[in-house]
């Protein structure tokens, strides 16, 4: 059984620094580290995870493009 308190304690700031690198705004990095680690209750659900810095900081990457592609994607029309 996963210990998320642990897991966000530990791996948190990195998938914030992350968001918020990208992202620039508190606001749209805050959703993306909660969209982050919903997503990770999913994966740890279906399979084991045995390197969690490297799969919440390649998943706040991807949240944070998706993010930034909708942001753009709303400015263009």
């Amino acid at each position: 059984m996963t210990d998320w308190k642990e897991v966000v304690e530990q791996h948190g700031p990195v998938v914030w620094q992350t968001a918020y690198r990208l992202l620039g705004n508190h606001a749209d990095a805050s959703d993306c580290f909660q969209k982050v680690f919903l997503d990770a209750v999913q994966v740890a659900r279906r399979e084991s995870v045995r390197e969690w810095p490297a799969l919440l900081r390649r998943m706040a990457t991807a949240r944070a493009l998706d993010l930034l592609r909708d942001r753009y994607r709303h400015r263009s029309r």
